[in-house]
């Protein structure tokens, strides 16, 4: 069940641009505008409420600002629509008694106790204010991104591609396990072209990512696969890929329903719409068949150094 906390306006009183907000008698630093505050006092008082204890044994542990995907805010409920436009917000996350509670709230006061089955990436994040230097690791891993940087989670996988066949932008088909198994680098994401969020990002990324690879541009394949293959021919997709200036090493491709949600399934990113669908990168290298996860969006500079990675790390 997600809970929704309505917020009582407060005063905040920032004296400099970053300001120590003493919350819970933990301080926190940021670079916060002042209805982070109230965001966070709120999700304190939530929490005391929800568990019975008092607000000053709850610790909060990060705030940290945020771009959403969309109007569910990183947490979405099955079978709910939402706005399809970036909202931007902040992610909170607060201990109390050892449980961890994360909060996703907008700029306008809506924050959401959000579980972790339903948790989102945001699209960025702009850095973490930490409450305490006594928070442990693992509590932090994955979660924060540098300020300035994309917000992305990396794995390594093995993945059975699927022997079907699509079509290409020029009408052409192609047999995908082909494709993705020759010895050449790839790199691979999932688009439609109607989408107005995730889709123009990553695909200005992909548009960006040659002139970031050095040595390895002259060999890296990119494949992007409609996932809205009903709409998308491959005329809608020859023009999406002359908007973003698409090289020839960048295939664009579509086909059968049943055989992208394969494709998709093959690499664990059906989430059972197009409008479900989330930031998603798998790049493998020349002679590998490991492939590297990119979950959330890295930015073409990102993307290299993950490249360059050894593959243990």
């Amino acid at each position: 069940m997600i809970v929704q906390v309505h917020l009582v306006r407060r005063c905040v009183w920032l004296v400099a641009p970053v300001a120590a907000l003493l919350i819970a008698g933990s301080p926190v630093w940021a670079e916060s505008p002042p209805e982070s505050a109230a965001l966070v006092q709120a999700a304190i008082d939530a929490t005391a409420r929800s568990t019975g204890i008092a607000a000053t044994e709850v610790k909060v542990t990060s705030v940290e600002q945020v771009t959403w995907l969309d109007g569910s805010l990183g947490c979405p409920e099955p079978e709910m629509m939402y706005t399809q436009a970036l909202v931007a917000g902040y992610r909170i996350r607060i201990e109390a008694r050892g449980k961890v509670f994360d909060y996703h709230a907008d700029t306008h006061g809506q924050t959401l106790l959000c579980p972790a089955d339903r948790a989102r990436p945001p699209a960025s994040a702009a850095g973490s204010a930490v409450a305490s230097s006594a928070i442990g690791h693992e509590h932090m891993h994955h979660a924060v991104a540098a300020p300035g940087e994309a917000h992305y989670e990396r794995s390594l996988h093995a993945y059975a591609i699927p022997d079907v066949m699509l079509v290409n932008a020029d009408g052409r088909p192609v047999r995908l396990r082909e494709l993705l198994s020759a010895d050449d680098p790839v790199m691979l994401n999932f688009i439609f072209t109607t989408c107005t969020t995730i889709c123009p990002v990553m695909s200005k990324v992909f548009s960006d990512l040659p002139s970031h690879m050095g040595a390895a541009a002259g060999s890296l394949r990119l494949v992007s696969i409609s996932i809205d293959p009903e709409n998308d021919t491959p005329a809608q997709l020859k023009s999406y890929a002359r908007n973003f200036r698409a090289n020839p090493h960048w295939s664009l491709l579509t086909g059968r329903l049943e055989d992208i949600k394969a494709v998709q399934r093959a690499f664990d990113s059906y989430r059972g719409d197009k409008m479900s669908h989330e930031p998603l990168t798998l790049m493998r290298r020349a002679h590998s068949r490991q492939w590297v996860r990119i979950n959330g969006f890295a930015t073409p500079d990102q993307l290299a150094l993950e490249y360059r990675k050894p593959l243990t790390q």
